[in-house]
């Protein structure tokens, strides 16, 4: 039987999301998501283990069908066994985290089964305070892996008016929680792989916010960026405003 509904949430708790290191492809990144939101939160499983059938996932996430076997599903699906998640703990402490010991994908049968990994579940289930959620059915709207990264985040840091100081990270920081410590070496290729297609993929969306950054320097060096959100006030909406050069 099936643990997933349209109605699900994706909870996870803040930690998780702003301390991990999220060197994982968009799709197995995607589905890990799908799968948190299978999670009772009351009710959490035991086990550890969760269940959903290839069409829920394939119709959400738009996988690639072929003779009903969705092969880029299942490479997606089974290579969550092999996924470790790095989590700073502090500034001297990581922990390595693994997502799913055991994935089972039966070939008669329609069913998935993904059981989490045991030290993974105290960030996913009896959160009562610092935690994000947000409807699964949100994750249709990301085309690369840094929309979701970064929209995560935001709502991590429970987004704010644009006539506010919004928040800050230190590149460091981001590309620690894009896993592109090091890719894009050069901060303009990572503007524009990661942080513009971040930005982009957030406001060609229909979420409820939009977001724009600046760019903080010290010296001649950019150091941090800035993120302002603001309530999208039309699905139509998917402009904020152009990126300005702050120096500290």
């Amino acid at each position: 039987m099936s643990d997933y509904k349209q109605t699900n949430l994706v909870v996870q708790a803040n930690s998780l999301i702003r301390q991990a290191n999220w060197n994982m492809k968009a799709v197995p990144l995607k589905v890990f998501k799908v799968l948190i939101s299978c999670i009772d939160t009351k009710n959490p499983p035991k086990d550890n283990k969760v269940t959903i059938t290839k069409k829920e996932l394939n119709d959400l996430l738009g996988s690639e069908v072929s003779d009903g076997s969705y092969p880029q599903l299942k490479k997606a699906v089974l290579s969550l066994q092999q996924q470790i998640v790095e989590l700073r703990l502090d500034e001297s402490k990581i922990m390595t985290l693994s997502i799913a010991p055991y994935v089972t994908w039966d070939h008669e049968s329609d069913l998935i089964s993904v059981e989490f990994g045991r030290n993974l579940m105290p960030y996913l289930i009896e959160l009562k305070e610092k935690f994000t959620q947000y409807p699964v059915a949100n994750l249709t709207a990301f085309s690369s892996k840094y929309g979701l990264i970064l929209y995560e985040w935001l709502k991590s840091e429970e987004y704010k008016t644009m006539d506010r100081d919004q928040n800050v990270i230190e590149i460091d920081d981001l590309r620690r929680l894009t896993g592109t410590v090091k890719k894009y070496a050069d901060f303009r290729n990572f503007e524009k792989k990661v942080l513009k297609a971040a930005v982009n993929d957030i406001n060609d969306s229909a979420l409820e916010f939009l977001v724009s950054y600046d760019k903080v320097k010290v010296g001649r060096s950019i150091t941090a960026i800035r993120f302002k959100t603001r309530p999208r006030q039309s699905y139509k909406e998917k402009t904020f405003d152009q990126p300005n050069l702050f120096e500290i």
